[in-house]
């Protein structure tokens, strides 16, 4: 043996590598845990989310099926989002940026100035710097595919 063998890339051993990655993930729990207690111990929220993939809807629905005390309603396009906004009066807004018809940037654009709620957009592209892109108002921004915990965090630190 050379006692190179059985080190990973950072000249750790597989043991070294396997307890770090035990302790990420239990450190992650315990963040998850306590995202959840904090969201747990939140009145009664409202919350739109305007998305046209089925998949990050469902996404989120299931997430947020977790807090029952949260009325989550979903539209497919930034026109549905818009007219649900008519009749229904969320704590917080969920806003995809790439929409249908009226896009996202077209749907801020419009709340600008008259929203009283905190609008949280969620994207694939890159984070904008800030007041770039017409995203000013926005309060802030997720990046996609969905990090959970950032999610979750962004949900405290906004409603």
């Amino acid at each position: 043996m050379d006692g190179g063998e059985g080190l990973g890339p950072l000249g750790r051993t597989e043991q070294e590598q396997g307890a770090m990655r035990g302790s990420e993930h239990s450190r992650k729990r315990e963040d998850m845990d306590a995202l959840d207690k904090k969201l747990r111990d939140l009145p009664a929220k409202k919350i739109l989310y305007i998305e046209d993939s089925s998949i990050n809807r469902h996404l989120v629905t299931k997430i947020l099926a977790k807090f029952p005390h949260f009325e989550l309603r979903c539209a497919e396009t930034g026109e549905e989002g818009l007219a649900l906004l008519q009749d229904f009066e969320p704590n917080l807004l969920l806003l995809d940026l790439q929409l249908p018809g009226i896009g996202g940037r077209e749907v801020l654009a419009r709340l600008k100035g008259r929203a009283a709620f905190p609008v949280l957009i969620f994207s694939a592209d890159t984070p904008p710097g800030p007041g770039e892109d017409g995203l000013d108002g926005a309060a802030g921004y997720i990046s996609k595919p969905l990090d959970i915990v950032k999610f979750k965090q962004a949900l405290c630190d906004c409603i």
